[in-house]
């Protein structure tokens, strides 16, 4: 049946759960949908990487049988990673309750999965079989990203049997327990102080505050630098770091500055630059902001790209800008517009060359592959200049423990404010300016408070300086 069938579905799977996932496949075939699976349809003697490839450009959903050996394959992560640079819907079929690796979560943490827990169940797999034919069928699975689908256990499943088997597991004698991740020792430490520390905090939290001493919402100032006019159009862009979450590499994405045209009491022309509230955060903590600056000369159809750095409210620019010549389009209008699909990372900026604004990127559902996708309205065949921020060399790299802690302390680069992070992370640090925000956090946070940790910290900068 295999062979007169379009193979609309590639089945992603570890060779040891072959056994299940040929199952999956005779029952999809059964129902009319024709499934790619390997090594059934490699035939003796063929290239599988290219047979691979073949079946998954073709195909136009992947099902990814999601098991604890899948979990520790490096070709499945190819195959996702093909099928989801193709445009193909990836429904992931867990069969174990194990988290996905970093890369697997990097890929599939946002899409849809549904989960067998007895793979001799039928009505799951029928009930799952039915709605992946539906889907090839027009209807829509769930357009959220993140959500499950809607697979049902069999009848004779006892909710109490099934509470009370995960009682045991958490609470029982021990057998089916995991062992407790283990605690760096300033965590363990500090988790301690926090119990201890808890009853005297709500006692201080319960006091009466003086009003008085709060300060007024809405007294924070736009921070901003004046410059010259220059010949052409100008945008200002403040560079803002965010650490990715699980390793904490350092990625880079731009923010536009507003910009005003003022003419100044001497009759010179001047902009003025606004940063961001968000650019405003990092400039306050840690005393300098970098900028980029475009500049487009229309008439002479080149883009100068300059870097700068604002420190102290004095702005510093680089002496050798680099300059992009292009060529603009021959039809200046009307133009045809165009909703493009656009990349998820918004550290890629488009730019309107004739006004050097960003294009804005927008969140739609899309019914051609059932999922929210970004996109842009673009207008063909006009220009436009794209570009994308990475660090010297286009290699990533991972954030020092230090500055790892100093984010957490202050909620940056996309770290949620948390002490408890920022003491372990900081302590990992071994440097003087480490050990004196380690001191300010034993001195200030009412639940890590501790006069001996502060002291001693602020003792080992003093020697360490």
């Amino acid at each position: 049946m295999s062979n007169e069938l379009e193979k609309l579905i590639f089945i992603s799977h570890s060779s040891k759960d072959h056994p299940f996932a040929q199952h999956l496949t005779d029952e999809l075939e059964a129902a009319g949908m024709g499934c790619f699976i390997a090594p059934r349809d490699i035939p003796y003697g063929n290239s599988w990487a290219e047979r691979i490839a073949k079946a998954i450009e073709s195909a136009r959903v992947m099902i990814f049988i999601f098991s604890e050996e899948s979990n520790q394959s490096d070709q499945v992560i190819r195959e996702i990673e093909l099928a989801l640079h193709n445009g193909l819907t990836v429904i992931t079929l867990r069969i174990t309750d194990q988290p996905y690796n970093r890369a697997l979560s990097y890929y599939l943490s946002t899409l849809h999965w549904a989960k067998v827990n007895d793979l001799s169940d039928e009505t799951v797999i029928k009930t799952f079989v039915k709605q992946v034919n539906g889907y090839l069928h027009g209807e829509a699975i769930d357009p959220t990203p993140g959500s499950h689908l809607q697979v049902a256990s069999q009848a004779s499943f006892n909710i109490d049997d099934a509470l009370t088997d995960r009682f045991q597991e958490l609470f029982g004698n021990g057998e089916k327990t995991p062992e407790p991740p283990k605690l760096s020792p300033m965590r363990e430490k500090l988790l301690k102080r926090i119990c201890e520390n808890y009853v005297k905090h709500l006692e201080e939290a319960s006091e009466e505050t003086d009003p008085s001493s709060a300060p007024e919402p809405g007294n924070a100032k736009n921070l901003s630098f004046t410059m010259p006019e220059t010949e052409g159009l100008t945008a200002c862009y403040a560079v803002m770091q965010k650490y990715d979450l699980p390793d904490y590499t350092v990625t880079y994405y731009p923010i536009k500055c507003d910009r005003e045209v003022q003419t100044s009491e001497e009759q010179s022309v001047e902009s003025t630059f606004y940063l961001p509230e968000e650019a405003i955060k990092e400039y306050n903590t840690e005393g300098g902001i970098a900028l980029m600056f475009l500049t487009h000369f229309p008439d002479r159809n080149v883009m100068l790209i300059n870097a700068g750095l604002l420190e102290e409210s004095t702005v510093k620019i680089a002496k050798q800008p680099m300059t992009m010549q292009f060529t603009r389009s021959d039809q200046d209008g009307p133009y045809r517009r165009v909703k493009h699909r656009a990349n998820e990372q918004s550290s890629i900026v488009t730019i309107d060359i004739d006004t050097m604004e960003p294009v804005p990127r927008y969140r739609a559902y899309d019914p051609e592959t059932n999922q929210w996708q970004y996109f842009m309205d673009l207008d063909v065949p006009k220009k436009y200049f794209a570009f994308q921020l990475n660090s010297s060399g286009g290699q990533s790299h991972r954030a020092k423990p230090y500055e790892i802690g100093f984010a957490y302390y202050h909620g940056l680069h996309g770290l949620p404010k948390n002490t408890l992070d920022a003491a372990e992370w900081l302590d990992q640090s071994a440097t003087p300016r480490a050990y004196r925000l380690l001191a300010e956090i034993f001195k200030t946070d009412p639940l890590l408070r501790n006069e001996e940790d502060a002291a001693y910290y602020e003792s080992l900068a003093n020697e360490t300086e």
